[in-house]
């Protein structure tokens, strides 16, 4: 399951952004390799300043994996990013941490969002 795999790899040293990152691969069959996994990590801890957090941005680029057609993509996205908010109220590190208390909860649940999206 891309949650549990994506909380293994947060665990095993993975930030938030690289950890569903590695879970998509071993879920989907992608291939991101290493330059991606090094882009990930420059958007980890909403971007150094709890701005934009990194699982969202990570759920997104996953679905640019899946999803060559910009149509199918853009309503996927929309509809990701949509029930993101609504389950957790925000986008950034800042205001989501304080409420949530652990970022494993919010990697868990947002691959629980992207897994439902992908999965239509």
């Amino acid at each position: 399951m891309l949650s549990e795999n994506a909380v293994k790899y947060y665990r095993n040293g993975y930030n938030c952004s690289k950890c569903i990152i590695k879970a998509a691969e071993d879920e989907y069959g992608i291939r991101a390799g290493d330059t991606a996994l090094r882009m990930m990590g420059a958007v980890n801890n909403g971007f150094g300043i709890g701005v934009m957090c990194s699982v969202p941005i990570a759920c997104v680029a996953v679905l640019g994996a899946l999803y060559k057609d910009e149509a199918v993509l853009k309503r996927k996205r929309l509809d990701f990013l949509v029930k993101f908010r609504k389950e957790f109220g925000s986008y950034n590190c800042s205001e989501i941490l304080p409420r949530i208390s652990t970022c494993e909860m919010v990697i868990a649940g947002g691959c629980n969002i992207l897994s439902g999206i992908v999965g239509k």
